[in-house]
């Protein structure tokens, strides 16, 4: 009876990445362009709920409507939109939901990915969340909030605050107008050009900071940190990795577990070292 059952086991060749399922031969992908103009109506806020998929938000000032195009791929060659892309409204704020909410056997079988491209009105809240995919934002905003589990985020001439919860993937942002804040599981941030105190909580990855505007703090795992041409004063926890600060108001170093320290054009304790 061993035979049978491992030749069967061989036979199925399963892989899993972001939700998408593909069994034994390679199946054929359908996919098909969905758009929606949405009315704010009033409403400042917007959460964005997303599974599987890329995202891709901007602002137009002359927007008065929300604009989403949804790129949808499944094989099953019978594609709903309405099935899939989920909008609603409550109390001020728009919720768009294409999280795939189908019974486990059915997303197993019928796998689909959805890629999103937004563009907004300026000046709402957002608030995004997202399984697995690439994340790439720009424009103005009230505040911009993310949860992202796997893929790497990008974000661009961002005008407001920032709060980032990322799970795994690399970081690059590049120039924003407001604080950041930064809790990052494993992956490379790289940042640069931010007006405003940045705070980055750091599992893994090495770190590039340079031309920040306020105070900068770090708690690191491990990893190497490199930051440059910062105007207000440096703070640093770390497990393991070098450290490398040029041009900096001033520095802290708060616990170091291994690796070097390097300072160029750097106060500490009032005195000058390079």
């Amino acid at each position: 009876m061993k035979a049978p059952i491992i030749a069967l086991l061989a036979s199925a060749f399963v892989t899993l990445s972001g939700c998408v399922v593909v069994i034994g031969d390679k199946q054929d992908w359908h996919s098909k362009r969905h758009h929606i103009d949405i009315d704010p109506k009033q409403a400042q806020q917007l959460l964005i709920d997303a599974d599987a998929g890329n995202l891709n938000i901007t602002t137009d000032a002359n927007a008065a409507e929300i604009k989403l195009v949804a790129k949808i791929q499944s094989i099953d060659k019978h594609i709903d939109p309405d099935q899939v892309i989920r909008i609603r409204r409550d109390e001020g704020v728009i919720y768009i939901d294409s999280n795939q909410r189908t019974s486990f056997d059915y997303s197993w079988r019928n796998p689909q990915k959805i890629d999103l491209t937004l563009t907004l009105p300026e000046n709402m809240l957002l608030s995004v969340k997202q399984g697995s995919g690439d994340m790439a934002i720009k424009g103005n905003y009230q505040a911009l909030n993310i949860t992202d589990g796997s893929g790497n985020l990008f974000l661009n001439d961002i005008n407001g605050p920032v709060d980032v919860h990322d799970g795994s993937g690399n970081i690059k942002i590049t120039s924003v107008s407001g604080k950041v804040n930064i809790e990052d599981g494993s992956g490379q941030i790289d940042a640069s050009h931010i007006t405003g105190d940045t705070q980055i909580k750091d599992g893994s990855g090495d770190l590039t900071l340079k031309n920040i505007t306020g105070q900068l703090y770090i708690d690191d795992g491990s990893g190497d940190i490199n930051a440059s041409h910062i105007q207000g004063s440096v703070s640093v926890e770390d497990g393991a990795g070098d450290i490398r600060i040029k041009q900096a108001n001033s520095f802290t170093l708060i616990q170091d577990g291994s690796g070097e320290v390097s300072l160029s054009n750097v106060n500490v304790s009032g005195e000058q070292n390079g």
